[in-house]
C-alpha cells in the first residue's frame, strides 16, 4: 500500500509540478512573479509499519496546525523521536534540516549546562548541534506531568509549503486507517506510543486507556477496528478506559505498547 503524493500535491492550487524520473519538483506560483523555494519529493510514500507508526506518534503528539509554516513532533522518548526522523526522511528532509527545541524543568534536570543538554540530544538525534533553538527551562512542573530529565524534544522541520503536503498525506493515512483493520494496528501503535497510558493496583493492570482531547470519535473507532471494547469518554482523565482480560490480551497479541519501551515493561510487568 502506498500513498500517490503528485495526485495530494495537484489538490492544492497555485502549484507548479514537474516530473524527473520518481521525483516530484514542486514550487509554488506566487503573485509577485518571484519563485518560491523549490520542493523535491518522491511520487509515492510506501506505507510500511515503521510509516503508519510514525504517522499515529503524529497524531498523539504532532501539531497539525500550518499556523507556524512548520512540521512539529515532541516527545521524551529517543527512540520515539529517531522514528518521527525516519519518517521526515521520507519526505527528503535531512537531519540538516532539523530544527530543535528543548523544554525542561529544573527540578527534573540531571543536565543543567545547555550546551551539554544540546549535545546530549544531538548525539542521541544525530542532528547538527547547531541546528538546536534555545532551551526553556521551567521552574516547577506540575504533578500530574511524569519527571523527564532530559527533557521534552520538539522535531520541527520549516517549509510552508511542505506543511501542507504532510498534513494532507496524515490524514490520508488516517483515513485507510479507519477502514483498514492491519493500517489500524500500525497506527494506534503510534497513538499508544503517544498517548496511551497504563494504571496498575499493586503488581496487576487496573485499566490502560489513550488520552484524546481532540478526535474522540476517530481514536474511538480505531479502537473498536481492531477489536478493542473501550469504556466510555472519561472527561477526569481525558481519555478512553479499557478494561478486562479479553481487551488486554488484545492489547498484547498486536504490540501496542511496542515502540515505547517504558510503557511496554510496565504493561508486560502488570499482566504476567
Amino acid at each position: 500500500m502506498k500513498v500517490n503524493l503528485e495526485r495530494i500535491v495537484r489538490k492544492i492550487n497555485n502549484l507548479t509540478v514537474q516530473r524527473e524520473k520518481n521525483q516530484l519538483i514542486i514550487s509554488e506560483r506566487r503573485r509577485n512573479g518571484r519563485p518560491s523555494k523549490e520542493l523535491r519529493l518522491p511520487q509515492h510514500i510506501l506505507l510500511t509499519k515503521e510509516v503508519i507508526e510514525a504517522f499515529g506518534l503524529f497524531f498523539g503528539e504532532g501539531t497539525r496546525t500550518q499556523e507556524y509554516n512548520r512540521i512539529e513532533f515532541g516527545n521524551t522518548e529517543p527512540q520515539l523521536l529517531r522514528r518521527f526522523i525516519n519518517l521526515l526522511k521520507e519526505f527528503n528532509i535531512k537531519n540538516s534540516e532539523i530544527r530543535v527545541k528543548i523544554n525542561i524543568y529544573k527540578e527534573d534536570a540531571e543536565i543543567r549546562s545547555d550546551d551539554e543538554l544540546k549535545s546530549y540530544w544531538s548525539k542521541e538525534l544525530d542532528i547538527p548541534f547547531q541546528n538546536f533553538q534555545k532551551i526553556t527551562w521551567y521552574q516547577k512542573r506540575g504533578t500530574r506531568k511524569e519527571a523527564a530529565k532530559f527533557g521534552t524534544v520538539q522535531l520541527r522541520a520549516y517549509h510552508k509549503l511542505l506543511v501542507r503536503i504532510f498534513i494532507l498525506t496524515f490524514y490520508q493515512v488516517m483515513q485507510l486507517a479507519l477502514s483498514h483493520t492491519q493500517v489500524a494496528q500500525h497506527f494506534l501503535r503510534g497513538i499508544f506510543a503517544a498517548e496511551g497510558f497504563i494504571e496498575r493496583r499493586g503488581k496487576s493492570i487496573h485499566k490502560v486507556g489513550v488520552s484524546c482531547k481532540k478526535d474522540k470519535e476517530i481514536v474511538y473507532k480505531l479502537l473498536r477496528k481492531v477489536g478493542l471494547a473501550p469504556g466510555k469518554y472519561n472527561e477526569r482523565m481525558r481519555g478512553f478506559p479499557i478494561r478486562g482480560i479479553t481487551n488486554f490480551g488484545i492489547i498484547l497479541k498486536l504490540k501496542l505498547f511496542e515502540l515505547h519501551p517504558k510503557k511496554h515493561e510496565k504493561f508486560m510487568n502488570g499482566i504476567v
